[in-house]
């Protein structure tokens, strides 16, 4: 979101639902700032999110969520989970060989990042 200024998709529900981060708030450091060695030093960190759910059940649209309580909230549909989708028998077309999806995206973390 920072560097492209847009939003960011996350696999929500541990896999079963998408959402959008549309913002954020409270950023303390510099994320583009580099070490000696030019690596970023990722010393920088957010208040929160502002998230938004296409479920209109849901209710949110810009909802303002901590980033303590997208990590560990009790509330599942609101904590960001790792994928846990296991039913997809499909080949992923971008690695090379035969690879099913649910090997290279299980018990990970996914979202979808904006790159231009």
């Amino acid at each position: 979101m920072i560097r492209y200024r847009k939003p960011v998709g996350v696999l929500a529900w541990a896999g079963q639902h998408a959402q959008m981060l549309t913002g954020y708030y409270g950023l303390v450091g510099d994320p583009f700032a580099r070490g000696a060695d030019g690596k970023y030093t990722n010393r920088f960190n957010v208040g929160g999110f502002y998230l938004v759910d296409p479920l209109k059940s849901q209710a949110m649209v810009n909802a303002r969520i901590s980033y303590s309580y997208f990590r560990a909230a009790a509330n599942l549909k609101l904590r960001f989970r790792p994928y846990a989708q296991t039913d997809s028998p499909y080949d992923d077309p971008y690695t090379p060989g035969y690879r099913r999806s649910i090997d290279e995206w299980y018990g990970r973390f996914v979202i979808i990042a904006p790159v231009r």
